[in-house]
């Protein structure tokens, strides 16, 4: 089986990047399109970058699998459209963390206008600290959550403003 022309160079890691592994074993030009196996000699992904934004990626063998089988059913592998809170944020730091009665989460820099977040009230300086019920503290942790949704989808955003926790619904935008 030959998985042809998977582009991983739109990517932007580490949120676009669910099914997709990165190494820790430097590749050369040669190992692109070679297995990615574990210890245990299983296949686990295909080397197909190397070097993007400093590191590899290998797609994960399960995300081949079912790209090839849809491929082979006639479908295609185009990314499906994802969701889009409309914010730009960032981890806390461990003093801004100190200073909160909270174990983390991130920071609300900026509500993008027009979307979502901006028509549901959340706010630069909110810290978004669940998103459907799933406890967030890093930004890989909502990436993970997010890539679970579908745009359109009704969720609750739970927030600390001001020192108290809030929930906040919101139906998410498809990211542009």
């Amino acid at each position: 089986e030959l998985l042809v022309g998977f582009d991983v160079t739109t990517l932007s890691p580490p949120a676009d990047l669910a099914d997709v592994l990165q190494p820790d074993t430097p590749l050369a030009l040669g190992d692109l399109g070679s297995p990615l196996v574990d210890v245990q000699g299983r296949l686990v992904g295909i080397n197909v970058a190397n070097n993007v934004r400093g590191a590899s990626y290998a797609p994960a063998a399960l995300a081949v699998r079912r790209a090839l089988a849809e491929l082979a059913a006639g479908g295609d592998i185009l990314p499906a459209p994802r969701p889009f809170l409309g914010v730009d944020l960032r981890e806390l730091t461990p003093e801004e963390i100190e200073g909160r009665s909270i174990e983390g989460g991130l920071l609300i820099e900026e509500v993008l206008p027009g979307f979502t977040a901006e028509k549901a009230g959340l706010a630069r300086g909110d810290v978004l600290v669940a998103l459907g019920g799933v406890r967030i503290r890093v930004v890989e942790q909502l990436a993970e959550v997010l890539g679970r949704m579908k745009p359109g989808a009704k969720t609750v955003v739970r927030l600390v403003r001001d020192g108290a926790e809030e929930d906040v619904w919101v139906v998410l935008d498809q990211m542009p």
